[in-house]
């Protein structure tokens, strides 16, 4: 709170003192969570196999699951191989953009 006041003293407004004071004392603790949540979402293939193994009409079935079904149920190991390195480019993509473009805010000029 005291840095709103200074920030207010010197003229800064609340849209300024969030964007240049708050936001980057916070970006560490949110590229952390969104690694995580990134991560976590793919890793749910267990939770749906157990509970609703593909739901009504695969209403549940994520991309994890379909890559599971492809390569044990129905055997077809090269499109499911494909989609795994498809897959992880999109999750180290997702993790190198989050990683350089949000981190470069965290560093203080």
């Amino acid at each position: 709170m005291q840095r709103l006041k200074t920030a207010q003293i010197e003229g800064a407004s609340r849209w300024y003192f969030f964007w240049r004071i708050q936001w980057p004392l916070l970006m560490p603790t949110t590229i952390f969570v969104l690694v995580n949540a990134l991560i976590n979402s793919v890793r749910m293939v267990d939770h749906i196999f157990v509970m609703t193994n593909g739901g009504p009409n695969n209403a549940s079935s994520l991309l994890l699951f379909y890559l599971y079904e492809v390569g044990f149920k129905f055997w077809d190991r090269g499109y499911a191989s494909t989609l795994t390195v498809v897959l992880l480019a999109i999750l180290a993509i997702a993790g190198l953009v989050q990683f350089f473009l949000l981190d470069r805010r965290t560093h203080y000029r």
